[in-house]
């Protein structure tokens, strides 16, 4: 099957138009590696910065011989890359987050390049099902899909008093179901029965977004892919990708064959296309599941720093938590 101009533009959107303040801070750090990490994961935080350690010793002479693309200079926030240039010999150093204003600027720029603008009055009563609030705690949180939101969800959740004991992974779908049913926003629900738009204005709103590349590869692999450990999830997902690419039709030959990700990224752009852009909201563009332009959020967390950040996160929430030691794939 053929792909049009307009789709290839489709795709290019789809990769890069959601969540550019990810990209811009993978350009920057020159970060490749898809470990990522969950919040307040000790363990997994020292590998990633070793990962992150190898990747920028590639890059480096790069970017000191000026072949890092220019353009980023002016509105680049200060890391330990400026540190490490100047102090290449150093083996003992943290990769320093970016701080909300830098990453507050690029989400205004990914609105603007969209035509949208921000109004100083949050709405967030008009957020959708995807949006949480928890009274107790006084924060809101919008739960991207791909992102960690199960293991956020989860944990703030704990930290709301209603839940004490660890989730086994394999029935994670109970977190997104009858225990956050109740914290869920939107027109309907016991949210929109009891709290208002005053109630909201004095929470604490944060959200986590990932590098659209890799939430891509990791909607492939958890959901479509015939990868034993994870995928398969959505195997009706899965075989329509097959008879739509390959142009078979036969169930009995579709039970037993899985989409390749070139096969997925296709289908992907050709299946917006022609459901008027709906797709399923583990592999739609992250910015359809924020509440941006309607809010504001307090602080957004890159999935690659939610090691570091999800400690100030907490200390604006007030409270102590630890989540389950998971890696994200």
């Amino acid at each position: 099957m053929n792909v049009t101009g307009a789709q290839r533009k489709r795709i290019r959107f789809i990769i890069y138009s959601s969540a550019i303040i990810t990209i811009l801070l993978i350009l920057y750090n020159g970060i490749h590696s898809q470990v990522t990490l969950i919040p307040d994961s000790e363990q997994f935080s020292s590998r990633f910065e070793t990962e992150k350690k190898k990747a920028h010793s590639v890059n480096l002479d790069s970017e000191l011989n000026g072949t890092i693309d220019p353009t980023l200079d002016d509105d680049r926030e200060e890391t330990e890359d400026s540190l490490l240039a100047n102090n290449s010999q150093s083996e003992n150093f943290q990769l320093k987050p970016p701080s909300q204003d830098w990453i507050q600027r690029q989400v205004m720029r990914s609105l603007e390049m969209r035509g949208l603008v921000y109004s100083p009055t949050n709405k967030w009563e008009s957020c959708g099902k995807r949006s949480y609030y928890y009274p107790k705690i006084n924060t809101i949180f919008t739960g991207v899909p791909k992102t960690g939101c199960s293991n956020w969800i989860e944990a703030l959740l704990r930290a709301e008093g209603e839940l004490t004991k660890e989730i086994n992974p394999t029935k994670v779908k109970v977190v997104h179901g009858k225990l956050s049913t109740h914290h869920r926003m939107g027109n309907k629900g016991t949210i929109a029965a009891n709290y208002n738009s005053t109630d909201f204005s004095k929470a604490f709103s944060f959200t986590v977004v990932r590098n659209p590349w890799t939430r891509m590869v990791s909607g492939f692999r958890d959901k479509v892919s015939s990868e034993i450990t994870q995928g398969g999830s959505f195997r009706g997902i899965g075989k329509n990708i097959v008879k739509t690419m390959r142009g078979i039709t036969d169930p009995a030959l579709l039970k037993d064959l899985y989409p390749t990700f070139p096969e997925f990224v296709r289908w992907l752009v050709i299946h917006q296309d022609q459901e008027s852009g709906k797709v399923d909201v583990h592999f739609a563009p992250q910015w359809k599941t924020l509440c941006l332009p309607r809010v504001k959020y307090d602080y957004i967390v890159p999935l690659e720093y939610s090691g570091s950040l999800s400690k100030e996160i907490w200390g604006k929430i007030k409270r102590r938590e630890y989540l389950p030691l998971r890696i994200l794939r």
